[in-house]
């Protein structure tokens, strides 16, 4: 009796630990269906969300952490659908640390939340309804990778390759102006508003002022002295691309101006690009004699030049000496950025404007690319 009795107590355990198994593999089974559904409904949202992704070849812009321009770009949208379902610009390996028990829960319950959403009745032209916190923080992420991938792409490269690439698919403009605008939103200071400040500053009564206003994004500063009235201020402004039928479109170092037909150049975040000392003597050129040349850039820029942002950076030396001028103002007070006033010594582009582009961007510190926080 107890032999037998042993044996059907075996045979009872082994039963129960192949049925453990079974449901175990069932519910293995069940998670992975529904994390494919989830990710693939994540995906969907991020196309329907995802500003659209520049699809241009590598046309000589070189080489960035040893992956070209056109893999890079291949592999955004598959990446941002990670960075949207994990919310972090984390790798794979990254994400499956964070992976849990409550994280899948709480995923489980998103979806099904906006399934029944987007499946609810309603009017027959009522659009569907979805989870709009979710959707603005997608929104806001992907807007925010974008951002920085086209941030980093025009930092690294010349002012011609810029102009080329934008020219190439024009809605990347639109795409980091919007980013642009995000990331700084919180910002206590504008620097358009101190440009338009300063401009204010220097209008004289009875005359005419002309100011040309070096990547001028949304042209701003034009569209505000064209609304003031009293003295009148002609503001000339340029860009990458044209949104507007005031703004021309060109690279910064070649703007269709007459020599010393301006009063004012205005650099307002807009040296980017590893080729910017050539803007700088494109504006000199353009400038009158003791016309003045104000620039505001982020202060982390100068983090890598001896000096910093102070007065007596190497920087400031480099556009006193090259461009023949002298510092008239200097303001680092701004936690977010830091202005500079120039003032021309006489016509021309300065002392050294007989070199050849690349000798004479080689006399100059390199910035430091500007690398903003992940919101």
């Amino acid at each position: 009796m107890e032999v037998g009795s042993s044996e059907e107590d075996e045979e009872r355990e082994r039963e129960r630990e192949r049925k453990l198994k079974l449901k175990k593999r069932e519910r293995n089974t069940n998670h992975q269906r529904e994390k494919r559904k989830k990710t693939k409904l994540l995906k969907n949202l991020a196309k329907k969300l995802l500003l659209e992704v520049p699809a241009f070849d590598d046309d000589g812009l070189g080489q960035h952490r040893g992956v070209g321009a056109a893999e890079r770009v291949a592999a955004m949208p598959e990446s941002i659908a990670v960075m949207a379902d994990e919310g972090t610009d984390g790798g794979v390996a990254k994400a499956k640390k964070k992976k849990g028990k409550r994280k899948r829960e709480a995923g489980e319950v998103q979806e099904k939340d906006m399934a029944a959403a987007a499946a609810a009745p309603g009017p027959a032209n009522a659009p569907r309804r979805t989870s709009t916190s979710l959707l603005d923080k997608m929104r806001s992420r992907l807007q925010g990778s974008q951002f920085r991938w086209l941030n980093e792409r025009l930092y690294t490269c010349s002012g011609d390759q810029a102009y080329r690439m934008m020219q190439k698919d024009a809605k990347m403009f639109d795409n980091y102006h919007s980013g642009f605008q995000l990331q700084t939103e919180h910002w206590p200071v504008r620097p358009v508003d101190a440009a338009i400040a300063f401009v204010e500053r220097r209008k004289v009564a009875g005359s005419t002022l002309t100011v040309a206003d070096f990547g001028c994004g949304d042209a701003e500063l034009a569209a505000h002295f064209s609304k003031a009235g009293g003295e009148k201020v002609v503001c000339h402004s340029f860009d990458l691309v044209s949104r507007k039928a005031s703004v021309v479109a060109c690279n910064m170092a070649d703007v269709p101006l007459d020599s010393s037909s301006c009063d004012i150049a205005i650099f307002c975040l807009a040296l980017m690009g590893c080729d910017y000392p050539l803007f700088l003597r494109e504006a000199r050129r353009c400038l009158r004699s003791k016309g003045l040349l104000w620039i505001a850039e982020v202060r982390s820029r100068y983090s890598k030049v001896k000096g910093g942002d102070t007065r007596k950076s190497d920087f400031v030396k480099a556009v006193c000496t090259a461009l023949d001028c002298k510092l008239l103002e200097h303001d680092n007070t701004n936690k977010m950025f830091v202005t500079y006033v120039f003032q021309t010594r006489g016509g021309g582009e300065g002392k050294e404007k007989g070199l050849p582009d690349k000798d004479f961007v080689a006399k100059w510190p390199k910035l430091s690319s500007c690398v903003y926080k992940k919101r």
